[in-house]
């Protein structure tokens, strides 16, 4: 029994920790502890990190929100705009197949219920020169800029129509090609006013209609204005208008500032002598006028016409020699004013009754009181002659005597501007 007391002692103290032990296992424990509390705060920060996050997310999303309907919104109205502008508009890929196309684009291209989407272009609008449009596709392609070509077609009713077309190309990051936008506008009517502009201007053969740019070169002008200085429209294109005003207000050295006149004042009238293509001269009235740009303030360019005055100034001539045998050899200034002033009055008066530039001379002189005789021989023509422009110069201004003519003549005339001339 004491023996068995004795192992049990000896087995307990065997079993008993040594204060190192304690001591290893106290700082393992407290080790534990603190890695326990640093895990459950990085738990927490975390946690609160992630509320963070959850907060910025659903502000980022409310604005994405907000960003989609801004979207959808605009969409809409280019949708609507797109749809319901007066302006055909449309895309086409490098087939010239349509991806796009607004109701004016349809409504162009013949819309009967069929989409015009995915067909071909040129095939829909019936183009008179294929060739132009290919052309222009490859441009649209190829370049930065619009390019811009006219095309002729034929519409959903056979009607004939002119296009001005302007595309670009366009290159968006979702496509999967780039397409070519293309709008067109209808110049038909445009170009008929043209024509008949030009009809007109070349069907005025007494006056020379010149069209001027800014710097005073020539854009265009009519048959009269080739008739008058001699020189064809392809030769003188592109040259300044002093090439037949060698001097005056238009010579090389004044006709930028008779051009600025122009422009400020609005109409510049001035006489002056002109040279035609062979060398010759003719006393001109050249009246400019500026053209305005559109709606904007600067001067896109000038509108010229002449007059050739060398009818009036022949009838200045005869009328001061006739004076000067008339009334004696000496020719006073106010007797010249008298000249001067009937020959200027009757080529007014004369051209608005169809006169022809003979009859005006005619006429001229038996206003002052010359007989026929004393006419052929200062026009060094015919009795006959005579009479017969003075007939017709009668039944023109619808006179039976050279009173009533010599009446009808001076009447015509306002009082105050005779009385300002014989000052």
């Amino acid at each position: 029994m004491c023996a068995d007391g004795a192992g049990v002692e000896d087995a307990r103290a065997s079993n008993t920790p040594s204060p190192d032990d304690l001591v290893s296992v106290l700082a393992r424990t407290r080790d534990a502890l603190q890695a326990a509390r640093n895990e459950r705060d990085d738990k927490v920060r975390l946690i609160r990190n992630l509320e963070l996050h959850e907060l910025e997310l659903a502000a980022q999303n409310n604005n994405l929100r907000e960003a989609q309907a801004a979207l959808e919104e605009a969409r809409v109205r280019y949708a609507d705009l797109f749809e319901f502008v007066p302006v055909a508009s449309l895309s086409l890929d490098r087939r010239g197949c349509i991806h796009e196309a607004n109701g004016a684009a349809r409504a162009l291209l013949g819309d009967r219920g069929r989409s015009p989407i995915g067909k071909p272009f040129a095939t829909l609008a019936k183009l008179d020169e294929p060739q132009r449009f290919w052309a222009h596709l490859e441009r649209c392609f190829e370049e930065l800029g619009p390019v811009r070509t006219e095309l002729g077609m034929r519409d959903a009713r056979g009607r004939s129509r002119v296009l001005g077309i302007t595309s670009a190309l366009r290159v968006a990051p979702l496509q999967v090609e780039p397409t070519c936008s293309m709008a067109l506008t209808e110049i038909t009517e445009r170009l008929e006013i043209l024509d008949r502009y030009r009809i007109f201007a070349d069907a005025v053969s007494e006056y020379a209609l010149i069209m001027l740019d800014a710097a005073g070169r020539i854009i265009t002008w009519n048959k009269g204005a080739e008739c008058l200085y001699g020189y064809a429209s392809a030769a003188i294109e592109g040259r300044g208008v002093f090439t037949f005003h060698t001097g005056g207000d238009l010579g090389p050295e004044h006709y930028a500032a008779t051009l600025a006149r122009a422009a400020t004042k609005g109409r510049v009238s001035l006489e002056s002598w002109c040279t035609r293509a062979d060398g010759s001269r003719f006393f001109g009235q050249i009246v400019l006028s500026p053209i305005q740009d559109g709606n904007a303030a600067g001067i896109r360019g000038f509108a010229q016409v002449t007059r050739d005055l060398s009818d009036r100034t022949d009838a200045e001539t005869v009328l001061r020699r006739a004076l000067s045998g008339v009334a004696g050899s000496r020719i006073t200034p106010r007797r010249l004013r008298s000249a001067n002033w009937v020959a200027e009055r009757m080529s007014r008066w004369g051209t608005s009754r169809g006169f022809t530039g003979a009859e005006m001379q005619t006429a001229q002189l038996a206003v002052f009181g010359l007989s026929n005789k004393e006419i052929a021989r200062e026009r060094r023509v015919s009795m006959p002659t005579v009479r017969t422009q003075l007939s017709a110069c009668f039944r023109k201004a619808d006179a039976t005597s050279r009173g009533e003519f010599t009446f009808k003549f001076f009447a015509s005339v306002p009082q105050e501007s005779r009385a300002s001339e014989d000052q």
